[in-house]
């Protein structure tokens, strides 16, 4: 299966976040994968996710290649890309072992961003 990334805009991902959510059941801290999907974003150092529909948001632990996706998709501070990966949780934070997504090429209707304030730029 081919992985297509592209930038999407804070006007666009503020438009995301009025559709509908598919809700997911809490999270079971354990070490066993499971596949998760959601909001990452990056401030300074730290990272976190945001799975669809949830207004919970998880420090990233370990971020596999999550940052380096990053870094090529040019992905600014404070903006939420879309992404699905691999991981568990522990401690109240996402150990991410495999990126199985990062970014979308169509719009993400069924991945409500609930209970995020995303800056908008001044200008």
């Amino acid at each position: 299966m081919r992985t297509m990334s592209f930038h999407i805009g804070t006007a666009f991902v503020l438009a995301l976040a009025g559709c509908a959510a598919a809700e997911r059941p809490a999270v079971v801290q354990s070490e066993e994968l499971q596949a998760y999907r959601g909001w990452y974003m990056e401030h300074g150092s730290q990272s976190t996710f945001q799975p669809c529909g949830q207004s919970a948001q998880w420090p990233i632990a370990r971020s596999a290649d999550l940052a380096a996706k990053a870094k090529a998709f040019d992905l600014q501070p404070d903006t939420p890309v879309y992404v699905r990966v691999s991981g568990y949780t522990k401690a109240g934070a996402l150990n991410v072992s495999r990126v199985d997504q990062f970014g979308s090429p169509e719009p993400v209707r069924d991945c409500a961003m609930t209970g995020v304030v995303i800056p908008t730029p001044s200008g």
